[in-house]
């Protein structure tokens, strides 16, 4: 089915595949398109929009700010064939920042009390002699993220955005909202989790039932578990919550 995308010459192309779940969605073309967040759509609809418009990149200047579309074909399936990936010649690797501005940054961010956890990041461009295909890419990428929501999304032959997230922003069922996150990834191998790894957990855990608090009746931890992804593993929980009534009167 993957194959099925790849050849394809109809745009958007999507792919979703929620993580624990067997079955995959994929979709292509587009019956409409909205510019602006839908109010109870009656078709489902996918897309998304950007967190902050003040600090978008120009990585992403081929995506529009909000996009949402209704797909003209989709199709379900629960069994995915591999696409074989060919290994690309890679001609430049660029890291912004450099690690020395990097290690910088972060040094300095520790000095700060007002700060209680730093979340390291940065970009790397990867520059191959020839044109990379999305699907190829994602397909070799589904075989190292097992336990992830795995996710593609290509708007013109030139503009495609894959990924795998082990976490969940948030699911909502009427007044029921779930959302799982990670905490105080270590290497594999290492057992348990050590006093820092401990304090993560703590905080964005906290994080979360404070965000949720004044929206909901009460908030509470479903689960926690260990959950690997590739070469790492963390301390995954679940938090669920009630949201008041009125949380479903706005628009």
């Amino acid at each position: 089915m993957l194959a099925w995308l790849k050849n394809e010459t109809l745009y958007p192309k999507l792919f979703w595949q929620a993580k624990g779940d067997g079955a995959a969605l994929l979709a292509v073309g587009s019956r409409r398109e909205l510019s602006h967040v839908p109010n109870h759509p009656e078709k489902r609809l996918f897309g998304g929009m950007i967190f902050s418009a003040e600090k978008r990149s120009t990585l992403w200047h081929s995506f529009p700010p909000c996009y949402f579309f209704e797909p003209l074909v989709e199709k379900t399936t629960g069994a995915l064939s591999p696409l074989p990936f060919k290994k690309q010649t890679l001609v430049r690797r660029t890291d912004s920042p450099s690690f020395e501005a990097w290690e910088k940054a972060v040094a300095a961010s520790l000095q700060d009390p007002k700060i209680e956890k730093v979340v390291l990041a940065r970009r790397t461009t990867l520059t191959f002699k020839e044109k990379l295909c999305p699907w190829e890419l994602l397909s070799a990428l589904r075989e190292r993220a097992r336990n992830a929501t795995l996710f593609g999304f290509q708007i013109t032959p030139e503009a495609a955005f894959i990924g795998a997230t082990p976490e969940k922003l948030y699911t909502r069922r009427e007044t029921r909202l779930v959302s799982e996150a990670i905490a105080g990834t270590r290497v594999q191998g290492e057992i348990g989790l050590g006093d820092k790894e401990q304090m993560e957990f703590d905080f964005v855990k906290t994080s979360i039932a404070e965000a949720l608090a004044p929206l909901s009746h009460s908030v509470e931890e479903d689960k926690r578990e260990i959950s690997s992804c590739s070469a790492l593993f963390s301390a995954r929980f679940v938090v669920s919550s009630m949201m008041h009534d009125w949380f479903l009167s706005i628009q």
